[in-house]
C-alpha cells in the first residue's frame, strides 16, 4: 500500500510535467505576460509536487529521517511561497481589470507565511509547533489553488458546478489534513494528501484550457479585410473576438445568453469559412493578416 502511494505520486508528477511542456509550447507560440506568469505559477506548483514525490520515495526506501523530513517540508513550503507570489501577477495580466497593486500586495504578504514556516521547520524542535506552521501555510495555498482553477477554466460563474466540486473536494481534504497534522505530529514520516490532489486537479484544468490563449484584446482583432473576404457575420465576429480573448465555449454561451451547442455551431461555421480547425489556427491567421 505504501509503495502504491509512491507510484501514485510519481504518476501525478509525470502528468504534470507533460502539462508543463504543453504550457511552455503554448507560451512559445504566443508569448505574453499572462502566459509567462501562468507558466511560472504552474512550474512552482510542479516543484512542490516533485518534492512531495521525492519525500514519499525517500520515506519508503530510506526510512524516516528527522533532518530529511524537515528539509523536504521546507522545500515544499518554499515552492508554495513561489506559487503564491506568481499567482497574483498571472491573475492581473489575465483579467487586466479590477486587480491592482493591492491584490498583488495581499498575495505577496500571503507568500511570507510559508517562507516563515519553512524557516521555522528548520529551526524549531517542537513537532507540534512545527506542524502548526505547516497547517497555517495550507490556508493561503488552498485559497490560491481554488482561485487559480477559475483562471485555468475561465469565469467561475460560467462553470458553477465545477467550481463547487473543486471547492468541496479540496476543502474537505484540506480541512481533514490540517486537523490530522495538528493532532498527530509526524514521528515516522508523513504523506501529503491535499497537495497531490490539488496538483492533479490543476493539471486537468490546465490541460483542458491549454488552447485558451491569454491574448490581449487590443492586440488581437479580426482585420476588416479578413472579415469581408470570408463573409463573416456579426455573430461569427463576436465568437472570434471571444476566442482571441481566451474565452471558452461555456463562457461565450454564458455571456451571450445562448446554448453552448449554439456557440459550437457558430464556431464551426467560423472555422469553415476561415479554413481552420482550432483556436491556435485563428490566432496565427490573424497575425498573418496583421503582419501583411
Amino acid at each position: 500500500m505504501i509503495h502504491l502511494v509512491v507510484l501514485v505520486n510519481l504518476a501525478i508528477l509525470a502528468v504534470g510535467i507533460g502539462v508543463a511542456g504543453g504550457l511552455f509550447r503554448n507560451y512559445r507560440r504566443n508569448p505574453g505576460a499572462a502566459g509567462f506568469w501562468q507558466l511560472l505559477h504552474f512550474l512552482a506548483l510542479t516543484f512542490t509536487m516533485a518534492v512531495t514525490a521525492l519525500d514519499a520515495y525517500y520515506l519508503v526506501n530510506m526510512g524516516f529521517g528527522p533532518l530529511a523530513s524537515r528539509l523536504f517540508s521546507s522545500l515544499v513550503l518554499l515552492g508554495t511561497a513561489a506559487m503564491l507570489f506568481f499567482f497574483p501577477l498571472w491573475n492581473r495580466a489575465r483579467v487586466k481589470r479590477g486587480r491592482g497593486l493591492r491584490f498583488v500586495a495581499f498575495w505577496a504578504l500571503a507568500a511570507t507565511i510559508p517562507i516563515v514556516a519553512a524557516v521555522a521547520i528548520l529551526v524549531l524542535q517542537d513537532l507540534k509547533v512545527m506542524m502548526a506552521f505547516i497547517a497555517v501555510s495550507f490556508i493561503p495555498f488552498f485559497g490560491s489553488v481554488v482561485y487559480s482553477l477559475s483562471l485555468y477554466r475561465g469565469d467561475a460563474k460560467a462553470h458553477p458546478r465545477e467550481a463547487w466540486i473543486a471547492l468541496a473536494a479540496l476543502g474537505l481534504t484540506a480541512t481533514a489534513e490540517i486537523l490530522w497534522i495538528i493532532l498527530h505530529p509526524m514521528k515516522e514520516g508523513y504523506f501529503f494528501v491535499t497537495l497531490p490532489l490539488a496538483y492533479l486537479y490543476v493539471c486537468r484544468g490546465a490541460w483542458r484550457g491549454r488552447e485558451r490563449l491569454m491574448v490581449e484584446p487590443d492586440r488581437m482583432e479580426i482585420p476588416d479585410i479578413l472579415a469581408q473576404e470570408k463573409g463573416l457575420t456579426e455573430r461569427e465576429l463576436g465568437m472570434a473576438r471571444g476566442i482571441l480573448e481566451g474565452k471558452s465555449n461555456k463562457e461565450l454561451a454564458y455571456e451571450l445568453g445562448i446554448a453552448e451547442n449554439t456557440v459550437r455551431n457558430h464556431i464551426y461555421n467560423l472555422y469553415r469559412k476561415l479554413g481552420i480547425q482550432k483556436r491556435l489556427d485563428l490566432v496565427l491567421l490573424v497575425r498573418k493578416y496583421q503582419s501583411s
